[in-house]
C-alpha cells in the first residue's frame, strides 16, 4: 500500500480515495471512513485550527473508531492492484506537508506490525 495524491496516482488502477470528496474523472472506488469532515478540512485550511489539533481531532474522531486490520483487508478488496490512498494535497516529498494520507499511513505502521506505507514517488 502507499499514499499519493490524486494528480499523481489517481488513474492508477490501485487508487482509493480517502478524501471527502473526488475529481470528477476519478473513477476508481471511495473509502470514505478515511475522509476527515468538512468542517475538519474546512477550519484548517482557514487558519481556525493548527494542524497538530487537526491531527488530533482527526485521530479521535476518525481514526479511533476504526480496526487497522479490517481496513487494510478492505482497502485491498476495493482493488485488484496493490492500493494507493489519494487524496487532493499535491506532495512531492513525502510529510513535506500537512496531509492526512500521512497521518492515515503512521496509523496502519503503528497498529499493524511490520507494514509500511510509503509515499508513492511521481512518475515523470
Amino acid at each position: 500500500m502507499k499514499t499519493s495524491s490524486f494528480f499523481v496516482a489517481g488513474r492508477l488502477p490501485g487508487a482509493v480515495s480517502i478524501a471527502r470528496s473526488a475529481p470528477a474523472w476519478f473513477g476508481g472506488p471511495k473509502y470514505e471512513a478515511l475522509a476527515p469532515p468538512w468542517h475538519l478540512i474546512e477550519g484548517f485550511k482557514a487558519g481556525r485550527i493548527t494542524w497538530e489539533k487537526y491531527v488530533e481531532f482527526y485521530r479521535d474522531a476518525v481514526l479511533a473508531d476504526l480496526d487497522a486490520a479490517l481496513v487494510w483487508d478492505e482497502l485491498h478488496y476495493l482493488v485488484a492492484e496493490e492500493p494507493v490512498l489519494c487524496c487532493w494535497c499535491r506532495v512531492v516529498i513525502p510529510n513535506a506537508v500537512e496531509c492526512h494520507r500521512h497521518v492515515v499511513a503512521a496509523w496502519l505502521e503503528d497498529r499493524l506490525p511490520g507494514v509500511v506505507v510509503p509515499e508513492l514517488e511521481a512518475v515523470p
